[in-house]
Formats: structure tokens, C-alpha cells, sequence
């Protein structure tokens, strides 16, 4: 239950920011987020963090390609 704390508020604004009418509100959610803010909100964190994750993740890679290229390994 303690998720519902934080996930509702979250799916709450975010559906009444993004669609601004309650009626398309209320479709929305019913047919996308089994009528549920929580998981609005749920998945809106996911999609956010899986976006974080990506962006640092291609951070380490490229500066790992940097690495190896810049400093090659010295010959024996």
C-alpha cells in the first residue's frame, strides 16, 4: 500500500497536466492505466528512470570508446 503514497500524485498530475479534461482524463485512464493513478504514476517513474539509466549508460560507453582510443595500449 505504501506505493499508492507516492505513486497516485504522481499519475494524478500527470494525466491532468497532459489532457487538462476530465472526461479525456477519466478515458484514459480507464483504458490505458487500468483505471488507476497509481499506475499512471508507476509507469511514468519507470519510463523516467529507464530514460536516466539509457542517458548514463551511454555516457560510461562513450567514454570508455574515448579511453581506448585516445591512450591505445603500448606496445610490448
Amino acid at each position: 500500500m505504501e506505493d499508492h503514497i507516492i505513486f497516485w500524485p504522481i499519475g494524478y498530475l500527470y494525466l491532468w497536466i497532459r489532457y487538462r479534461d476530465g472526461e479525456k482524463v477519466a478515458k484514459v485512464k480507464r483504458e490505458l492505466y487500468e483505471n488507476s493513478y497509481s499506475v499512471a504514476g508507476a509507469q511514468l517513474l519507470i519510463s523516467a528512470f529507464g530514460v536516466v539509466l539509457f542517458i548514463v549508460l551511454s555516457i560510461f560507453l562513450i567514454a570508455a570508446i574515448y579511453a581506448v582510443f585516445k591512450h591505445p595500449p603500448a606496445a610490448y
